[in-house]
């Protein structure tokens, strides 16, 4: 089997926002074989499986927002149409992630969604702000993976 190299689109996030169409199209035409999405702008999962579909793109999986695990559903269906297996929670707002027991219910919010979700792989992607201290020390890659059920993923973010 070929190695497929997939695109974050939230890197081209604002020619998504523009024309998620065309930004697909010029991204398979570039030569990625998937995508990650950031989202679908406004747009019905319908139209971007056909819009997938015309450009010869599969989905590598789904970029979301923790309120969406919380009430996974209409994600499930959003996943399922793309034909995506893996959902990943892109971050968490700053205001959430001050101290140890803020991500303690970030990796139960996680738990919970993967056991909802099964057979979907979900996940959280990680950035800098994981690495470095909270106040009492712990560093909140630690206080995630001393929660997390095995079944969660973690996503590296090189950029960071």
């Amino acid at each position: 089997m070929t190695p497929t190299v997939a695109l974050q689109l939230y890197s081209v996030a604002e020619a998504c926002r523009r024309d998620l169409r065309t930004t697909l199209a010029h991204v398979a035409a570039l030569g990625f074989g998937a995508v990650e999405f950031a989202g679908l702008h406004g747009h019905e999962p319908d139209d971007v499986r056909r819009w997938l579909d015309e450009s010869g793109l599969t989905v590598a999986g789904l970029h979301v927002q923790v309120a969406e695990l919380r009430d996974p559903d209409p994600l499930a269906a959003t996943a399922q149409t793309l034909g995506a297996d893996l959902v990943i929670l892109a971050g968490v707002p700053g205001s959430d992630r001050w101290v140890a027991a803020d991500w303690l219910r970030l990796a139960d919010t996680l738990n919970r969604a993967a056991a909802r979700l099964s057979p979907l792989t979900v996940g959280y992607h990680l950035h800098d702000v994981e690495f470095l201290p909270l106040p009492d020390g712990e560093r909140p890659l630690e206080v995630l993976l001393s929660r997390l059920d095995s079944a969660v993923a973690v996503q590296l973010d090189t950029g960071h």
